[in-house]
């Protein structure tokens, strides 16, 4: 799932994360229909748990702090690591994570 200054094309479809709610996008199964990304966002914030995802997009965080805002609600699954990338490498911008001094969230 993921929310803030993110901007898209999904299989020819425009998507703005900052429009899509508390709730945010939840990512695409195929990647390579991700096309166009763009983002005035300084930081990806990946989250491990989804409280405090969801706290952090009803704050509205990434306003203040121009970011994208991902979580995978655990362990990652494939599609939500290869968004991550696809992230890191189109965008340039640093991954800061967000998860437990514990063995499982070092491994995310």
């Amino acid at each position: 799932v993921v929310v803030g200054r993110l901007q898209y094309q999904e299989d020819g479809d425009e998507i703005d994360c900052t429009r899509m709610g508390v709730g945010g996008k939840a990512i695409p199964s195929n990647i390579d229909k991700v096309t166009n990304m763009r983002s005035d966002a300084k930081f990806v914030l990946l989250v491990e748990k989804d409280a405090a995802f969801m706290r952090l997009a009803e704050d509205r965080f990434y306003n203040k702090y121009p970011c994208i805002i991902l979580t995978a609600k655990g362990q990652p699954d494939v599609a939500s690591r290869l968004f991550l990338s696809k992230l890191k490498r189109d965008l340039r911008i640093p991954v800061l994570a967000l998860v437990d001094a514990d063995p499982y969230g070092l491994k995310i």
